[in-house]
């Protein structure tokens, strides 16, 4: 104990902030805070139990968050299943679209080819309307020809009966009088001869006429029928171009309905997925905080347990009576004390060795839970790495079903907007079809109509046919009896040109023209035995005029037999001679003049006739 007299004793705190003065309590012992080691202890027993209650709660919430990402795994691994249907169902929308635009191209060709069709329907139908047209002319002209054959067959009958009863009495009277002659009733003369051949040369001709007519209207008639032929063959093509049109639209519908549906189905997956990212979200946010608030306790345990020990903190501060030289008796005095309280402490040392073995145990047990929170730590790293990665990845699986669903609502619209346009080219084509339907009914009533018509001249012409036949046999008949009789006439022709003499003369018209004036002169009806005729004019000074020549048969509707002759005259000089004269038709019996003055003042006309 004396060694240490009139030394300064220096202790060095854990602080390590430099060696400080041991110091002495009243009664000279070395004070020692065993109280603050104990109390440092209960707090340490006190913060194992906290770190217990801790650690409890960390493997609580640890286990929340295996199972949080359990669900996660769970929720990512249905959400590989949603994207493999999802790009199924883009795959099936992909083919979907591509059959849609396969339709779309297949209808574009069928409804060129339709367009193709109409149009050359639209030609053959104009061509039918030509046909059409020249038939109805050259039937117009067949009704006039027949008209003028019934006609014509008319006066051959006639002259037949007449030729008959010339042949009956085998002879021709012939009454010869002085100055004059008169021929029995019905007789035939020369010029009537000569006008029956020339009628029976008109009904060859116009025969012939009538058989090119109808030569042509068969020929129209075969070509009708090809038209008609291949325009029912295009009608039969448009009626299945049409039903091709028609299923092709039915499939469109169709798919398009499963597109709808398949875009439903998606829309209900995204909207879980979105459900289940937000309460990942959540779940995580809350992982974070609470690995967080272990970090920090991890932290302060590991400054713990890297000392190996527990710092015990020792009162410090102004430190008043130092031992000095002068003061080592009372010093020494003192140490006889700090013996016996060095044995307390001995014992106290025994129990804190106590309190340090529990404290050891209990700090192995506490570095046992940091090891195995360590390892929880670190396989929580390794689950928020992989939870981290497969949030990336459903980010990124988001990012591209958000893509790929716009894609589809940008598909569907192309498609809604293609289908509308479908529809209006079917709604298009159907109007085309209507209007085809009505405009083949139109072209079948008129093929029945040409059918009818064709066969009511096929009646006719087998009709004409017998009788051109009996008019031939006729006519050959009659070209007998006309070689006899033109003998036989021969010598009444001369003794009828013997004694025509005089010709009679009479005035039409006799009367002033106006300027500019039209008129007609008072009507000649030629007696049918007068056969030569003249009309003559006589205008007054410096005339200038035009003059015609009119026929009737029924002296109503006049005929005009000339195109008109002009003359310039001096006055009182007989024009216009000759006017109809020589071998006139026996069609006619009334005749007339019209005259139109081309003089600036009225000029005064004669006209008359010699016959």
């Amino acid at each position: 104990m004396s060694n240490i007299q009139g030394q300064v004793l220096l202790a060095e705190n854990s602080a390590g902030d430099g060696l400080k003065r041991l110091k002495l309590d009243s009664s000279g012992r070395l004070e020692c805070s065993v109280n603050e080691i104990e109390i440092t202890a209960a707090a340490i027993n006190v913060d194992v139990a906290a770190l217990e209650v801790l650690q409890t709660t960390t493997n609580s919430k640890l286990d929340t968050l295996e199972t949080t990402l359990t669900a996660i795994e769970t929720d990512a691994a249905a959400l590989e299943v949603l994207q493999t249907a999802t790009n199924s169902s883009l795959t099936a929308i992909t083919g979907y679209v591509d059959g849609l635009e396969t339709l779309q191209t297949s209808t574009n060709t069928k409804l060129d080819t339709l367009e193709t069709t109409l149009t050359a329907i639209e030609t053959d139908q104009a061509a039918i309307e030509s046909l059409l047209t020249a038939a109805n002319v050259d039937h117009a002209a067949n009704e006039v020809l027949l008209t003028n054959a019934e006609a014509h067959l008319g006066n051959i009958d006639t002259g037949i009966d007449v030729l008959e009863a010339c042949v009956g009495s085998n002879k021709v009277n012939v009454n010869i009088s002085s100055g004059s002659m008169s021929l029995a009733t019905g007789a035939s003369t020369s010029a009537n001869q000569t006008t029956l051949i020339g009628h029976v040369d008109n009904v060859e001709g116009k025969l012939d006429t009538l058989e090119t007519t109808l030569t042509a209207i068969e020929t129209d008639q075969a070509a009708i029928e090809v038209l008609l032929t291949a325009a029912n063959g295009k009608h039969a093509a448009n009626e299945t171009l049409l039903a091709t049109i028609d299923s092709d639209t039915d499939a469109i519908k169709t798919s398009t309905a499963a597109c709808a549906t398949d875009l439903a189905a998606i829309e209900v997956l995204l909207t879980a997925a979105n459900t289940d990212h937000a309460a990942n979200e959540v779940l995580l946010t809350n992982a974070e905080a609470h690995l967080g608030n272990i970090d920090t306790g991890v932290d302060v345990l590991e400054a713990c347990v890297g000392s190996n020990k527990v710092n015990v903190n020792i009162s410090s501060g102004n430190i008043s009576g130092f031992a000095t030289e002068s003061t080592l008796g009372d010093a020494e005095a003192h140490l006889g004390n700090i013996d016996t309280a060095t044995a307390a402490c001995a014992t106290d040392l025994a129990a804190l060795e106590v309190l340090q073995t529990s404290t050891n145990s209990k700090l192995d047990t506490i570095e046992t839970t940091l090891t195995a929170i360590e390892t929880d730590i670190a396989a929580n790293e390794v689950l928020l790495t992989a939870a981290n990665g497969k949030h990336a990845a459903n980010e990124t699986l988001l990012g591209t079903i958000d893509s790929d669903t716009d894609a589809i609502k940008t598909s569907t619209a192309a498609c809604a907007t293609d289908l509308a346009a479908i529809e209006v080219l079917l709604t298009a084509a159907n109007t085309d079809h209507a209007a085809n339907e009505v405009l083949l009914t139109a072209i079948d009533e008129d093929t029945n109509a040409i059918k009818n018509s064709v066969a009511a001249i096929a009646t006719d012409q087998a009709a004409i046919e017998v009788l051109l036949t009996a008019a031939n046999t006729d006519h050959a008949a009659n070209e007998v009896l006309l070689t006899g009789i033109d003998q036989k006439l021969g010598d009444i022709e001369t003794a009828v040109q013997a004694v025509q003499g005089t010709m009679t003369v009479s005035t039409l018209y006799n009367d002033t023209l106006a300027a500019s004036g039209n008129t007609v002169s008072t009507v000649f009806t030629k007696p049918r035995e007068v056969q030569n005729f003249t009309f003559a004019v006589v205008a007054g000074s410096n005339g200038s005029y035009n003059a015609f020549t009119e026929a009737s048969v029924d002296n109503t509707t006049f005929f005009q037999m000339n195109s008109g002759q002009s003359f310039n005259t001096g006055g009182n000089a007989e024009n216009f001679q000759d006017v109809g004269g020589g071998q006139v038709p026996n069609t006619f019996k009334f005749y007339r003049v019209r005259l139109v003055n081309n003089h600036s003042s009225g000029q005064t006309f004669v006209v008359k006739v010699c016959s």
